[in-house]
């Protein structure tokens, strides 16, 4: 059985999604996957207060996230684990800066919640995209169309008879 959710940390929670949301201008779908990653974040630390913020427990977490596995069994995401610590990172940065955290949390542990850089990278990239197979390329490299062949090559004086048609060229 999970913990009672803590009323100070609900209340943070609030005013920085306020935050996001009118100074940010953040949508509505972003601001749930913030909700999300925030409630986990809380979950996972025993809704301990967000006032007694600690580096290792963002050093945890992070440990945590890198174990953690999907409804399907497989690894999280490492995009996934990215977006969940780059709202725990702005939270904190935004926490720092809070009337009554400025002297408890610094902005500084803020970046214990980053990825490696090689996790950054990876989570980063696009995903792999099939090249085409043989029967799909050939048709590209078929000669051009000769349709436009008709047409009159550029006659501007400052292109010297460029071979660019004057429908495809600037001069048109």
């Amino acid at each position: 059985m999970t913990k009672r959710p803590n009323d100070k940390n609900e209340h943070l929670k609030r005013s920085f999604l306020e935050y996001r949301k009118f100074a940010r201008q953040f949508s509505e779908k972003t601001l749930d996957r913030e909700i999300a990653a925030l409630e986990r974040f809380d979950v996972w630390n025993g809704r301990k207060d967000f006032a007694r913020f600690h580096i290792k427990q963002a050093m945890g977490f992070r440990t945590h996230l890198e174990q953690s596995k999907t409804k399907t069994g497989k690894p999280l995401g490492k995009s996934t684990m990215r977006s969940v610590l780059a709202t725990l990172r702005e939270f904190i940065l935004w926490l720092s800066q809070q009337d009554g955290f400025r002297s408890r949390i610094k902005a500084a542990d803020a970046d214990y919640f980053n990825l490696s850089r090689r996790d950054e990278a990876e989570a980063r990239a696009a995903p792999p995209r099939p090249a085409p197979s043989i029967s799909q390329a050939k048709p590209s490299q078929a000669k051009p169309s000769q349709k436009n062949a008709h047409l009159p090559l550029c006659q501007a004086p400052h292109h010297n008879n460029c071979a660019t048609r004057p429908s495809l060229h600037c001069c048109a």
